[in-house]
């Protein structure tokens, strides 16, 4: 039966039409630049919260934890990396990542060479290695008010390893309970923890290269985790000043001085770390963080810059024996291959 011409050409509509939803869906799904696991970084790509790629030729993952902080091998930030020149165990990296506005993280550099496209020509652009940083020296903090507490203790080697990219100290951004556990290991031991492949913290793995200290934290009773059923330490969540002060008042014995006189800041009254604040102010670690009325901000967190001088005041204090009990500190630091 012959097929009338209009009925022939409405059936061929419907065919084309059909076919272009398909492509269209297509285009769609496969359109997105965000990082995928397992794949290797590379510039332009987008990597949102739980997500991770790999450093192309290694196997080094760039990963944004749960808070938003981004990782790539000993190197951790709130708002970037920048490793390019960083040479580590005989590999070279050319890595650069960013944190926009929405909480992800962008690639600008992943690999040997760093290529910009210009229409309609491509320039590629090589990288030279970054000039190597004397220890104590960071190129962020000229000016800052913790400056001579950063200098002085990265001079003794305590902020290796914790530094946010070479150079670097970051001093605005705020500090993470592994890196708490890290400093405050090598202030009080004055040297690296024993090598370890135990961890008591659900969420702290052996295979991190602090675990050592964040159990060695726990030996000394500075920490006693953070949660229970499991037992876990919480090794990404930041420091608040209120939990910064019962940290210094465990690790140099100011919770077993005789009750101090309360500081009279207006803002800690209530607080389950009060003691511990009082403790601090009246050892002169702490002056509080404003005035009319006197108030220590106990919920805002600590930054790396202030716990610099936080830290800096208590060791000063502990070798001098005056107000912190407890003997001299060694902080001279020797490092375990």
């Amino acid at each position: 039966m012959t097929q009338h011409p209009l009925r022939h050409h409405l059936m061929l509509l419907c065919a084309f039409a059909a076919a272009a939803a398909v492509v269209v869906l297509a285009v769609a799904v496969g359109g997105s630049a965000a990082a995928q696991q397992g794949g290797d970084c590379y510039a332009g790509l987008v990597v949102g919260s739980g997500e991770r790629c790999t450093y192309p030729g290694t196997t080094q993952d760039f990963w944004v934890d749960d808070s938003g902080r981004g990782h790539l091998i000993f190197f951790t930030a709130g708002t970037g990396i920048d490793a390019r020149g960083t040479t580590i165990n005989g590999v070279t990296y050319n890595f650069k990542a960013s944190k926009q506005s929405d909480g992800t993280w962008l690639i600008e550099a992943a690999g040997t060479t760093t290529t910009t496209t210009v229409a309609p020509t491509t320039t590629t652009t090589i990288t030279p290695p970054a000039a190597e940083v004397p220890p104590g020296e960071y190129s962020d903090v000229t000016g800052n008010t913790h400056q001579a507490a950063i200098e002085a203790l990265g001079a003794d080697g305590l902020f290796d390893r914790t530094e946010c990219a070479p150079g670097r100290f970051c001093p605005n951004d705020a500090l993470p309970r592994w890196v708490m556990a890290v400093w405050l290991t090598r202030a009080l031991d004055g040297q690296e923890p024993a090598e370890t492949d135990f961890s008591r913290f659900a969420d702290v793995g052996s295979d991190q290269w602090w675990a050592p200290h964040v159990e060695r934290f726990a030996d000394l009773g500075v920490t006693r985790g953070c949660k229970t059923n499991p037992l876990r330490y919480c090794p990404n969540t930041n420091v608040t000043r209120a939990q910064m002060a019962t940290f210094l008042a465990r690790a140099f014995d100011l919770d077993n001085l005789d009750a101090a006189n309360s500081a009279g800041f207006a803002d800690t009254a209530a607080n389950t770390h009060a003691a511990n604040i009082d403790a601090l102010a009246a050892s002169g670690i702490t002056l509080g963080c404003k005035t009319n009325p006197l108030r220590y901000c106990p919920n805002t967190n600590v930054t790396r810059a202030q716990m610099a001088t936080f830290l800096n005041r208590a060791l000063t204090a502990a070798a001098t024996d005056d107000a912190v009990p407890g003997g001299e500190l060694v902080i001279a630091l020797t490092t375990q291959p």
